[in-house]
């Protein structure tokens, strides 16, 4: 996630069984996270709070992302688009769509 500039405020662990039990446990954040270890020290202490148990699959999924832009120049989804839309040749034209930017 650093390496994409992104960091996340919740974790979500999801442990299945080996008796096909489902649990899932999630925790919020102060701050947003982005390293490795940082990840690991949250997921760590999710797992702890559910031992013992016999893990057949485990998953983290991290939410409420924060994107750090490092390149100033980069296009937003909503430019890309109409100049996307600009370059087209034919019937199709940006009037006939319009977007929100929420950045």
């Amino acid at each position: 996630m650093a390496r994409e500039n992104l960091k996340g405020k919740t974790l979500t662990l999801k442990l299945k069984s080996t008796a096909f039990e489902v649990r899932s446990r999630a925790h919020s954040l102060p701050q947003h996270i982005s390293t490795a270890s940082e990840i690991a020290a949250v997921a760590l202490r999710l797992l702890k709070a559910e031992l013992p148990i016999e893990i057949r699959l485990m998953g983290m999924r991290m939410s409420h992302f924060l994107e750090v832009r490092k390149e100033a120049g980069q296009q937003s989804i909503a430019s890309f688009v109409r100049q996307s839309l600009h370059d087209v040749e034919g019937d199709l034209s940006s009037s006939h769509l319009t977007f929100i930017d929420h950045c």
